[in-house]
């Protein structure tokens, strides 16, 4: 069977083949741990990861509202959620490589206060790319995380700047380091 990275039909989105290779290997490494992607669209990045949760035993949670975003993009969004069902899409795409991951369709801070204090193994932020919103899913979601579990999340870029503003916000507050990944990766350990 070929990899993921190698198919034509990816789901539309974002994520780049290397940012899925290490992404993949970050949710091997929590075994059959639990791991939560935040921020999901069409299943482009849950597309390397549910596998490897599947074949692993891991217990994938998928959040996402599937109603846009705050950021720069929201109109983007906004217009791409008007012209097709993106969660049906999301759905559609993880039938077809054989994964069922758990969906919460809601606020991503809410779901947040749905899991108890260190009972997640790896937290995967791609939600809004604002900096209050980047800083308000980390500090929602950190708690959430084992001793030593993997608080990541994408799109480090010039387009994007609240993304590092509030990854290095939160960082600075707690005395902790963070560090890019591979392209648009950035990750800490908690």
């Amino acid at each position: 069977m070929r990899s993921l990275d190698t198919q034509l039909d990816l789901p539309q989105g974002w994520f780049l083949p290397e940012e899925g290779r290490w992404y993949a290997a970050r949710a091997a490494e929590a075994g059959a741990g639990v791991v939560v992607e935040v921020g999901c669209w069409k299943g482009r990045s849950t597309s390397f990861v549910a596998p490897v949760c599947r074949d692993n035993g891991a217990a994938l949670w998928c959040v996402d509202s599937w109603r846009g975003s705050r950021d720069a993009y929201a109109e983007d969004y906004a217009r791409l959620l008007a012209e097709e069902d993106v969660r049906a899409a999301f759905e559609r795409n993880m039938a077809a490589i054989g994964c069922a991951p758990t969906v919460l369709a809601m606020d991503s801070l809410a779901a947040a206060r749905s899991f108890a204090s260190g009972s997640v193994d790896l937290v995967f932020i791609d939600a809004s790319h604002d900096e209050e919103s980047v800083l308000a899913n980390l500090e929602a979601w950190a708690p959430a995380l084992r001793p030593g579990g993997l608080l990541a999340g994408h799109d480090l870029s010039e387009k994007t700047p609240g993304v590092e503003r509030g990854v290095e916000r939160f960082c600075s507050a707690r005395g902790l380091n963070w560090r890019r990944g591979p392209a648009r990766l950035w990750h800490l350990q908690s």
